[in-house]
């Protein structure tokens, strides 16, 4: 899960999972967001915002000045980039094309260009934004920056088109908390296209934590398959589980929701679906990927 370069800089994801993040030491920190996300690990969201900043303390700190916790770690000598807050960096005069989004670039105050991206999404803004930040520091022109921002066409398991299965496109994505599954949904809102989601939670703790979020997040007239949850580490919970998700969505009457456990049925589910939909958006961070790549295969 790694690429071997032939350069000098070394590029890492930090995870806040057990406070792993404070085991790198880095010349530069981006963080583009803290969420209430691995609570299992912390006492409350202090301890994590805390955690956050004792890992960007030594280090040039590049924080998105639109995340209300990213504000709170905040220093003097912090870098920030943004849309809507005033930030050392921002995007102005954002466009939505019906494919990506193109928006200008200012650094402190001046213009450095158009930006115009290949992948869909709002929120790959502030992840140009803080490459655009951090490769400014190190002097590489913007030229170079803006080629290589517009050949990028994604990754893997992020907003990754997979296939067909049963003549309906399937598109996969890695989002497994609340914020990234509304950042997926509105991501594809704006096509004004019907599609069906199918969700794995990961694990369990997360999902009992963070369920009036998922409730809320689900809380929408989108067609749902919730499969069963991706233990990882963790022992089954009842009340962390993907059934005490679906019956948490039933009490507020959530309509088109089902629950399966098995391939087979989610199979049979999907057949039940497909006539009403123009794709399938599977989401999650646990085997729910493999499950979608199998049922291409056949």
């Amino acid at each position: 899960n790694y690429r071997y370069g032939k350069s000098s800089f070394a590029i890492a994801e930090a995870c806040e999972y057990k406070k792993n993040l404070l085991d790198l030491k880095s010349k530069i920190s981006v963080i583009l967001n803290i969420d209430n996300d691995h609570l299992d690990c912390y006492r409350d969201m202090q301890e994590m915002i805390n955690t956050f900043a004792e890992f960007s303390k030594n280090s040039i700190a590049i924080l998105n000045a639109d995340d209300v916790n990213c504000k709170k770690i905040e220093s003097l000598t912090s870098v920030t980039f943004g849309v809507n807050n005033l930030s050392n960096y921002m995007a102005k005069n954002v466009v939505f094309n019906g494919e990506g989004y193109s928006f200008d670039v200012f650094a402190y105050g001046l213009k450095l260009g158009r930006i115009n991206l290949k992948v869909n999404g709002y929120h790959n803004i502030y992840n140009v934004l803080s490459a655009i930040a951090v490769s400014q520091i190190y002097n590489i022109p913007f030229g170079v920056q803006k080629f290589a921002i517009e050949s990028f066409s994604g990754v893997k398991r992020r907003n990754e088109y997979l296939g067909k299965y049963l003549g309906v496109d399937i598109i996969s994505d890695y989002a497994h908390h609340p914020k990234e599954i509304l950042a997926m949904q509105n991501t594809f809102n704006k096509l004004n296209k019907k599609y069906l989601i199918v969700f794995q939670p990961h694990t369990y703790s997360r999902t009992r934590l963070l369920m009036k979020d998922f409730v809320a997040c689900f809380n929408n007239e989108l067609p749902l398959i919730l499969y069963k949850t991706y233990p990882a580490r963790e022992r089954y919970d009842k009340k962390g589980s993907a059934n005490a998700l679906y019956n948490n969505l039933l009490k507020i009457n959530k309509k088109g929701v089902f629950y399966t456990k098995t391939i087979n049925n989610l199979k049979e589910l999907i057949k039940q679906q497909k006539s009403s939909v123009e794709f399938i958006l599977f989401l999650g961070a646990g085997d729910i990927y493999e499950v979608a790549k199998s049922l291409i295969k056949k």
